[in-house]
């Protein structure tokens, strides 16, 4: 996703999508989250947060942040502020979430400086 109110079209784009769309998962960088557990305190607020809403009342459902719903796990780190961002997600529709088995994010990839994100790992059938 591009960065600020340049991503909005774009998540307009994927909403459309989930409603229209047989598609059952919808994975990446979409460089948002909600402006609660998804952000350091002390960073930015996110643009586009609402979007985060969107998908969930489309009906797919955030696989990380549903199976912890009050944790603060970062996926990416500001350079300057080091202020910590979970940009990364995995939403599913409602009948893809029972194959799933396990979400969560590796750190490692981040931590070993191959990527400035953490993994998101979704194991499903």
């Amino acid at each position: 996703m591009p960065l600020g109110a340049a991503k909005l079209p774009y998540w307009e784009l994927v909403i459309d999508a989930a409603q229209a769309s047989a598609a059952d998962l919808f994975v990446g960088d979409f460089n948002t989250g909600t402006q609660d557990l998804d952000r350091d305190p002390r960073g930015a607020p996110f643009v586009g947060a609402d979007r985060m809403q969107l998908m969930t009342d489309t009906g797919f459902v955030d696989l990380w942040r549903s199976a912890h719903p009050e944790t603060r796990e970062y996926t990416w780190f500001s350079r300057g502020a080091k202020n910590g961002f979970r940009l990364d997600q995995a939403f599913a529709s409602r009948a893809f979430t029972a194959r799933v088995s396990a979400c969560f994010y590796d750190q490692n990839p981040r931590t070993s400086g191959i990527t400035d994100h953490a993994a998101l790992v979704v194991e499903f059938d």
